[in-house]
C-alpha cells in the first residue's frame, strides 16, 4: 500500500514538472519578442503588420488613405465623439504626449488620428468640432463603414455597435482602448495598452522612432 502511494506521488511530481516545462516553453514560444530594449513598455511586434487598403475623409473634408500613413509616424485611437469617458480621456492623454514630444522636437514626425466607428452620428462637421478641442493638429476620420472596418480590423481594434433597431440617439458603443502606432512605411508596428501614461508613451515613442 505504501509502495503504491509512493508511485502515485512520484507520478504526480513527474506530471507537475513536465507541465511546468511545457508551460514555460509555450510562454516563451508564444510571447512576442520585440528585438528592442526591455525598457520599452509598449508592445512592439517582431515584424510590422500590413494595413488593409482604405479611403476615409478627415475632418477637413480631405481624403485620407494608406498613402497618408507614409512618411510620418501615426498614432491611431478608435472611438466615437459621444463617448462619455474613454475617448476624451485618451485624447487628452495624447495631447499631453504631443506636448511632451514638442519639448524634444519629436512631434513633427508624428500625426495623431482619431478614427470614429460611429459614422451615423460622427459627421465631418461634428468631428471638426470634437477633435480640435483636444489638439488642432489631431486628425479626425470618418467615412463608409466598410472602410472604417478595414482600418479598424487591420489594427485589431474591436468595437461593438448596438443592433437594437429601437435604440435612441444616445446609444453607447463599446470599443477597445489601445493606441496603435503605425510606422512611416504605413505598417502597424506597436500597441500602447491602457491604462495610458503620457510620460511612458512619449518616452517609448522617442525610443521606437529613433531605432
Amino acid at each position: 500500500m505504501a509502495q503504491n502511494n509512493f508511485r502515485v506521488v512520484a507520478m504526480m511530481l513527474i506530471i507537475g514538472v513536465v507541465s511546468a516545462g511545457l508551460g514555460l516553453w509555450a510562454a516563451q514560444t508564444m510571447m512576442p519578442t520585440t528585438g528592442h530594449s526591455d525598457d520599452i513598455s509598449a508592445l512592439v511586434f517582431p515584424q510590422p503588420r500590413s494595413v488593409a487598403p482604405f479611403t476615409l475623409m478627415d475632418h477637413h473634408r480631405r481624403d485620407f488613405s494608406n498613402q497618408n500613413l507614409v512618411g510620418k509616424w501615426t498614432m491611431v485611437f478608435v472611438g466615437y465623439a459621444n463617448c462619455p469617458d474613454i475617448c476624451p480621456t485618451t485624447l487628452s492623454t495624447l495631447n499631453t504626449v504631443y506636448k511632451k514630444l514638442q519639448e524634444h522636437d519629436a512631434a513633427d514626425k508624428l500625426q495623431v488620428v482619431f478614427l470614429s466607428v460611429d459614422p451615423d452620428r460622427d459627421s465631418v462637421a461634428s468631428l471638426a468640432e470634437f477633435v480640435p478641442f483636444f489638439n488642432p493638429d489631431f486628425i479626425g476620420l470618418t467615412g463608409a463603414i466598410e472602410d472604417i472596418n478595414r482600418l479598424s480590423h487591420s489594427l485589431s481594434a474591436v468595437y461593438f455597435m448596438p443592433q437594437d433597431e429601437s435604440r435612441d440617439n444616445n446609444y453607447a458603443v463599446d470599443h477597445s482602448s489601445a493606441i496603435m502606432l503605425i510606422n512611416p512605411q504605413g505598417h502597424w508596428l506597436a500597441r500602447f495598452s491602457a491604462p495610458h501614461n503620457a510620460e511612458l508613451i512619449a518616452t517609448d515613442f522617442r525610443k521606437i522612432s529613433d531605432l
